[in-house]
């Protein structure tokens, strides 16, 4: 069954452009390395000794870690080829929206960018804003504090899966 992700990229045009740009959808974890073949466990014991790891957020609390420790194995190990993936863009212009390629990848050369952990994506050209999605699904899709997560309020999987992307 095909899932909807939300992955918002970065808060900045450059990295949502980035990703669009490259045909990948990425997460931030600067100077960690690849994530492969780490267990949950050995992944948290990485984040809590990895200094600077995400600058945008601030202090890095247990709390913070544990969150970022579930996101990195859902998007390396839960996201699957064929699945969808909706991004933000900055602003209020909508979502980018574009189907998994591919399966996890580091690439260090995007480190410097904050977009080193990767998976392939096809990007629509479309946007999704907040007509296509209705205002609560827009909504809720805009408030999530997290990187890396499934909609599940408000039917939002069923919806998002019926969404004509081309």
């Amino acid at each position: 069954m095909t899932v909807t992700w939300v992955n918002k990229a970065g808060a900045d045009r450059g990295r949502t452009d980035l990703v669009r740009e490259e045909g990948i959808t990425s997460m931030n974890f600067q100077g960690t390395g690849s994530f492969e073949g780490l267990t949950a466990d050995e992944i948290k014991e990485l984040l809590d000794r990895t200094p600077g790891l995400v600058p945008e957020v601030g202090e890095k609390t247990p709390g913070k870690v544990r969150s970022w420790r579930h996101q990195i194995v859902s998007f390396r190990d839960d996201m699957e080829v064929d699945d969808r993936i909706l991004t933000p863009l900055p602003g209020d212009e909508g979502f980018a929206i574009g189907v998994v390629l591919g399966t996890y990848e580091y690439q260090r050369e995007l480190d410097e960018e904050g977009a080193s952990h990767t998976r392939r994506v096809k990007w629509s050209k479309k946007v999704l804003g907040r007509a296509d999605l209705g205002d609560d699904l827009y909504e809720q899709l805009q408030l999530r504090s997290r990187t890396v997560y499934r909609p599940r309020k408000n039917n939002a999987q069923a919806r998002l899966n019926n969404l004509d992307i081309d």
